[in-house]
């Protein structure tokens, strides 16, 4: 009994040292990246990412690290792991643009239409799991202003009940039809950075067929399925084919 009562004691008390643990290596890579020592934030912050923390000011800290240490693919990483966990993080996103300017790849950009242009800026800005939530708060939103037009004692109440109930319906299938959208945007969408120096994009799965053009590090690629050490992506512009996957690093 008391040997089991001294683990629990020590497992509680190494969960609770955990945080100021963490805190206090985060500190010793902010400091060393004051210092001008990027290796050593980057070690520090990499350290906290093994004790399984994440959070998007350590991934833009440990990002803006690797960019000063001339390290383009894990700068622009990061940066997008960061903007994954909060994609209203302007910092992240000023940097990453600058960031990829250091690439050597170019590619125009598909043009979209003003419901993807929606999608992108309204819907996908935001994770699923907000739009679960707001979806939860308008059906409680109808279902409490329905009962008030329900119950109501006056013909100003009973109308105020049954526009608010009525909106709350609207908001919650919009809101519903956008968590559900999210859902399988971040479920199928499988974004990676390229972190090879060079590697080659080709037709088949195989490094004999034709070879279709090279791509370089920090180029940002959709993997949309996998066959062996081969996978298919997509690129910025639309065009598609096979890359070594040890070539790249999803986020």
């Amino acid at each position: 009994m008391k040997r089991t009562l001294l683990i629990f004691f020590l497992t509680f008390a190494a969960i609770s040292a955990l945080p100021q643990k963490v805190d206090l290596i985060f500190q010793k890579g902010n400091d060393a990246y004051k210092e001008g020592n990027y290796e050593e934030a980057i070690e520090h912050y990499m350290k906290i990412i093994s004790l399984g923390y994440e959070s998007p000011g350590l991934y833009f800290n440990l990002a803006n690290s690797y960019y000063k240490y001339n390290q383009i693919a894990p700068a622009i990483y990061y940066y997008e792991k960061a903007l994954k966990l909060n994609p209203n993080y302007e910092d992240a996103k000023v940097n990453l643009k600058i960031a990829r300017r250091m690439t050597l790849d170019r590619f125009d950009p598909l043009p979209m239409t003003f419901f993807q242009r929606f999608a992108e800026r309204v819907i996908y800005a935001r994770s699923s799991d907000f739009w679960a939530v707001n979806t939860i708060l308008f059906a409680l939103l109808a279902v409490v202003a329905f009962f008030y037009y329900y119950f109501g004692y006056t013909l100003k109440r009973q109308k105020t009940g049954l526009i608010a109930s009525i909106t709350g319906l609207l908001l919650f299938l919009i809101t519903l039809f956008f968590a559900i959208k999210t859902s399988h945007y971040e479920k199928h969408r499988r974004p990676a950075i390229i972190f090879a120096h060079k590697t080659g994009v080709y037709s088949e799965p195989d490094p004999a067929s034709t070879l279709l053009y090279d791509i370089h590090e920090g180029t940002k690629i959709l993997l949309e399925e996998k066959d062996g050490d081969w996978c298919k992506v997509r690129l910025p512009d639309g065009n598609k084919g096979w890359v070594i996957c040890e070539s790249f690093k999803e986020y």
